[in-house]
């Protein structure tokens, strides 16, 4: 984990930016930006293989699922898709392939995972899309243990701290 420590993340982060990533895991996550931060700082760690994996799988949900609101209500890409038919399927084929991932990849509570499982057979769109957002409120937590380093290497690059 030393090697964390002095782990680079390429271009640099306004001091208001950092102060807001350093005071949870939610914050970093809630940019695209603070997302690939973090990443780049977990791939430059040995051994972080399992944050890595947990941050693919956030972004995976989050592109499904990217807020509570969406739960009530049908996504329509009309741009993207001529029919609503076109938009379910392909609802259903993304989550398949979070499901999917999740099973190879993370370890999270299995009965997300059963319920997602059980939306997708189903056609349940909104146990669907309620069931991935839990299991990516899930992998946010998890993501936690991760937070503690990554602010320390932010606050490192500002020259708040210094490494021994």
């Amino acid at each position: 984990m030393e090697g964390c420590l002095g782990a680079s993340n390429s271009g640099s982060v306004s001091p208001e930016t950092v102060r807001r990533w350093i005071v949870n895991v939610e914050n970093v996550l809630s940019t695209h930006v603070g997302r690939q931060k973090f990443q780049d700082f977990l791939q430059n760690c040995n051994g972080f293989e399992e944050g890595i994996q947990l941050i693919t799988f956030w972004e995976m949900c989050h592109n499904l699922v990217p807020d509570e609101e969406i739960i009530s209500k049908k996504r329509k890409k009309k741009r993207w898709y001529s029919s609503q038919k076109e938009v379910d399927e392909a609802v259903f084929n993304q989550a398949n392939e979070i499901l999917s991932f999740a099973n190879e990849n993370i370890n999270v509570d299995p009965g997300h995972l059963e319920r997602i499982s059980s939306a997708i057979e189903n056609k349940n769109y909104k146990q669907l899309m309620s069931s991935i957002f839990e299991v990516k409120k899930e992998a946010g937590l998890l993501l936690e243990r991760y937070h503690g380093l990554f602010k320390e290497n932010l606050l490192q690059q500002q020259g708040f701290t210094h490494s021994s």
